[in-house]
């Protein structure tokens, strides 16, 4: 059996380019399952190197989609769906520095 990927972009001024693909341990389908993301100043920032680090207002998106970068999906288990519990965002306040 193929794996289950868990793809993610991170997109800036509408280009993505920062694919990652996740093989995931488990079948997501068979439950419901936790993920979170650790993204802040401390653990991902790589400014000291040349990396940029957003400094401008962020929004996210979780869905899911046929991506032609992803195969041809297989059709016949449709409709495909999406449900997603407890979705919380833990952040800061964006500043305005205009």
């Amino acid at each position: 059996t193929q794996p289950f990927l868990l793809h993610t972009n991170v997109f800036t001024n509408g280009r993505g380019d920062r694919e990652e693909r996740i093989s995931l341990w488990s079948d997501p389908t068979e439950d419901f399952h936790g993920y979170q993301l650790l993204w802040n100043q401390h653990q991902v920032n790589n400014a000291n190197i040349g990396v940029g680090y957003p400094v401008q207002a962020m929004q996210i998106e979780a869905t899911i989609w046929s991506g032609s970068w992803a195969g041809e999906p297989t059709w016949s288990p449709a409709p495909f769906q999406a449900h997603y519990q407890r979705f919380d965002i833990d952040c800061c306040s964006a500043q305005n520095n205009n």
